[in-house]
């Protein structure tokens, strides 16, 4: 628990929160817990119906099995982390573009790391908005 003793419930998921925090210490928690593993595993499994036991995946069963995971986030990051567009995706996976084999698609055992970068870049630009003063919203009520 943090030093307010409070902690976040989503889908049975629980992690230890604080409101000072940032959008990215709280992501953070999430990438390090239990529950990111599991998370990511299913929804890879889903958006990937048919393409078992691939080793490659495409951009499109990478962007919906990143909206998945973001399903599956606990509701405290629910509320402030939306599900990336394609256009997030691109400019946040351009420096990992050396790491796509030339067939175009992503090897299936980097998307762990695929899915984190993808998800500290959002939530650190979630962070810096608020920073400069931005108005941000509950995502889960658009």
């Amino acid at each position: 628990a943090m030093e307010d003793g409070s902690r976040a419930e989503g889908k049975g998921k629980q992690f230890a929160t604080n409101e000072n925090q940032t959008v990215l210490s709280r992501l953070e928690s999430y990438l390090a817990g239990d529950d990111f593993p599991t998370d990511l595993s299913k929804c890879l499994q889903e958006s990937g119906k048919g393409v078992s036991g691939t080793s490659i995946i495409s951009d499109d069963i990478l962007h919906k099995t990143l909206k998945g995971i973001v399903g599956e986030f606990p509701e405290e990051l629910r509320k402030d982390i939306p599900a990336p567009n394609k256009e997030f995706l691109q400019g946040a996976l351009k420096n990992l573009e050396t790491k796509k084999p030339r067939c175009g698609c992503w090897l299936v055992e980097d998307v762990p790391e695929i899915t984190q970068v993808v998800f500290i870049s959002l939530a650190a630009s979630i962070d810096k908005f608020r920073d400069m003063g931005g108005f941000t919203v509950d995502v889960t009520q658009m």
